[in-house]
Order: structure tokens, then C-alpha cells, then sequence
């Protein structure tokens, strides 16, 4: 009887600590993959020059979330084709964003481009950065998984001093 009691504390803090080593690696996960990224190429436009788009051959959003643009633009004398729409992939700016690009390509307004110097075959169409979709990202997807792995090495240090007496 002993034993299996033995056990079950034991797996009890083994499980603890599989979540935790799990919500770490995701909260991790989230931060180099999703988040990162996401600044980087918005700090990759942010002094990018504006240029004119020469021609909007396609704007259309798809799935509500995916927004899809086609754009020509000349930067240094040469033309370059684009079909990126943003630098910074947010959460709920895209459905305004999306709306302002599209009345101001039906409108005889300018439209313009962000490109990047150093690469000028990359270029998009808006380059704003969304403070709420970064705290999203920061806070529910990066320091909150971190914080319950906090907890759960706590639970399985509790589970562990029970199981030593």
C-alpha cells in the first residue's frame, strides 16, 4: 500500500513538472516564433522611404483575418512587384486597415508604400504598429503560459516535499 501511495505522489510531481517544461516551451515557442518576427519586421520598414504604387492590380480580404494585395511600385529607377499588405500581423486592426487602403485606392488619392532600402524587392502597403496585438502577444501568449509553469513547478516542488515527509 505503501508503494503505490509512493507512486502516485511521485507521478503527481512528475505530471507538475511535464506542464510546466510544456507552457514553458510554448510561452517560449510563442516568443520566438510569433512575436519576435512580428517586431522585427515591423522595425525592418519603420524608416523604410514611401514611394508611389505605380499600379493596384488586387486588394481583397479573405477569411476575414487575410487581407490580399498585389501592387507594383519603382524604387531607383526599376519596378518590383509586392503582395505583402502589412509589417505587423495584428489581431483587430487589419478589418480598418484594409477598409482605409481600399477607399483610398478607389478614391484619386495617392497611394503609397513602405520598401526597404536594403531589400527593395520587399515592400508593404501599411506599417503601423498595434499596441494591443503586441500586449496580446506579450501578455497571453508569452508571460502568461510562463506564469502557470511558475506555478506548476511550485505544485510539483509541494508534491515532491509531501512525498520526502
Amino acid at each position: 500500500m505503501a508503494g503505490v501511495l509512493y507512486v502516485s505522489l511521485n507521478m503527481r510531481a512528475f505530471i507538475a513538472y511535464f506542464a510546466a517544461a510544456c507552457l514553458i516551451s510554448m510561452g517560449i515557442g510563442m516568443a520566438l516564433f510569433v512575436l519576435i518576427p512580428n517586431i522585427t519586421e515591423y522595425r525592418k520598414f519603420k524608416d523604410a522611404p514611401l514611394v508611389p504604387v505605380t499600379e493596384l492590380s488586387k486588394i481583397q480580404q479573405r477569411y476575414r483575418r487575410h487581407v490580399e494585395v498585389n501592387f507594383t511600385y519603382q524604387y531607383e529607377g526599376k519596378s518590383f512587384t509586392s503582395e505583402r499588405f502589412q509589417s505587423f500581423q495584428t489581431f483587430t486592426q487589419e478589418d480598418d486597415r484594409f477598409r482605409a487602403i481600399k477607399s483610398r485606392s478607389l478614391s484619386d488619392l495617392a497611394l503609397f508604400c513602405y520598401v526597404d532600402p536594403a531589400e527593395p524587392s520587399q515592400a508593404v502597403l501599411v506599417n503601423d504598429f498595434d499596441y494591443f496585438s503586441f500586449w496580446m502577444l506579450l501578455v497571453g501568449f508569452v508571460l502568461f503560459p510562463l506564469s502557470l509553469a511558475c506555478y506548476a513547478i511550485y505544485c510539483g516542488r509541494y508534491e515532491a516535499r509531501i512525498q520526502n515527509g
